[in-house]
């Protein structure tokens, strides 16, 4: 069936219940489900009593995935954080060495637009 996935919903069943056995609590608030189809989601997942939401992207470890597999709202969102960097550092800062505004920008910048490039490598132009 391409509805639902028992197996999926099976394995929710068991991390809840070797959850509950270990006393371990699960953030019921930050568990989704992601639908990634050319078909609408028509299953409901449960995780306990609690029905998982769909979401069309999410952020894990600094990345945002979203359900079409592109990296265009995790670019939008990297170029945006490091426009406002560079914004403030350039209007904090007096001085317009170029020595020291490289070192800024790789300290500083570099990194935010760096990190985790690997699994958002962009593939489209505009992206790039």
């Amino acid at each position: 069936n391409q509805c639902h996935d028992q197996s999926l919903q099976t394995d929710l069943d068991n991390i809840h219940k070797w959850a509950s056995e270990m006393q371990l609590d699960i953030a019921l608030e930050k568990c989704v489900a992601m639908h990634i189809s050319n078909y609408a989601p028509c299953f409901v997942y449960l995780l306990g009593y609690h029905a998982l939401s769909y979401v069309d992207h999410f952020k894990d470890l600094g990345v945002i995935i979203s359900n079409d597999l592109k990296v265009s709202k995790h670019i939008g969102s990297i170029v945006r954080k490091a426009s406002l960097a560079v914004n403030f550092l350039i209007n904090n800062f007096v001085s317009r060495d170029r020595d020291l505004l490289v070192a800024i920008f790789v300290t500083y910048i570099r990194p935010l637009v760096e990190y985790n490039s690997e699994a958002w490598n962009p593939s489209l132009i505009k992206d790039s």
